[in-house]
């Protein structure tokens, strides 16, 4: 099975305008985001999820996420997406990891092979949908060379008191500024500095 990104954009880094914001039961503490310079990949259930630098970059946001009520909430990290005004886009995450013991793992993607198992966890970036704007995401073929099945990529739920999450998109070289929400509550706005 291959994957294909639909992700066609361009980038640059870094400086960031926000305060601590509350949504659906949880609070979001922005850390820190920056450009991720080395070369990977997201991989996970035997598919890869990867990028064209030479038009492409990829951006690291990382929030410290509580539950409001101090108790261990299910959490849903499809919410997440970037608004680019000047091109009029909604980027979908192309990964999203928590911390765990001593280093980070992955929320999981939703693949038609374990949705079944996966009933609660459901795709919330089209709920978010901004009229004349255009959605961006990475699609995986989960068909063959004969019959294509090409399906948006999304990630299971968590259920934590609270975690530092990290949310990776895949961004244009060219971008100045993006803001982050989720839902439909902006938690930051991402101002890109270029490197000469």
């Amino acid at each position: 099975m291959k994957l294909f990104s639909t992700i066609v954009l361009m980038f640059f880094t870094l400086q960031l305008v926000v305060a601590q914001t509350s949504v659906n039961g949880f609070e979001f503490d922005f850390k820190k985001f920056k450009e991720i310079t080395t070369k990977w990949e997201v991989y996970t259930s035997n598919y890869f999820v990867s990028i064209d630098y030479d038009t492409n970059k990829k951006v690291q946001v990382r929030f410290k996420i509580h539950s409001e009520s101090k108790k261990r909430e299910i959490f849903n990290p499809n919410a997440f997406y970037l608004i680019i005004e000047g091109e009029k886009i909604k980027v979908r995450p192309i990964d999203l990891k928590y911390n765990y013991l001593h280093g980070f793992v992955g929320f999981g993607f939703i693949t038609p092979e374990n949705k079944n198992l996966n009933p609660d966890s459901y795709d919330l970036f089209y709920d978010y949908d901004k009229e004349g704007y255009e959605n961006i995401e990475s699609k995986m073929d989960f068909g063959t060379k004969r019959k294509p099945n090409l399906q948006p990529v999304y990630f299971g739920n968590k259920k934590f008191k609270d975690r530092i999450v990290d949310v990776y998109f895949c961004v244009p070289k060219s971008l100045k500024t993006a803001d982050i929400f989720y839902g439909d509550s902006k938690l930051a706005e991402l101002v890109f500095h270029k490197f000469e």
